[in-house]
């Protein structure tokens, strides 16, 4: 996923994923922009690929955060 859609992204910096001892995941993406979030995230609605990922996936929610200057 990260190589074939998330990597494939405008303006997508970083992406890290980590898992808790319960089993629970956690994907953190960085942006170059909100926009670029807000388009990857236009994106990820068309793809097959994400479908795929997210018909596996039991739950998930999305936050957006900014860092602090």
């Amino acid at each position: 996923m990260q190589a074939e859609f998330v990597y494939q992204q405008h303006g997508c910096v970083r992406r890290t994923t980590a898992r808790a001892p319960d089993g629970e995941w956690l994907a953190l993406t960085f942006w170059e922009s909100t926009s670029g979030a807000e388009d990857a995230q236009t994106a990820s609605e068309a793809s097959a690929l994400w479908r795929e990922l997210m018909g596996a996936v039991e739950s998930y929610s999305v936050s957006r955060y900014t860092t602090l200057d």
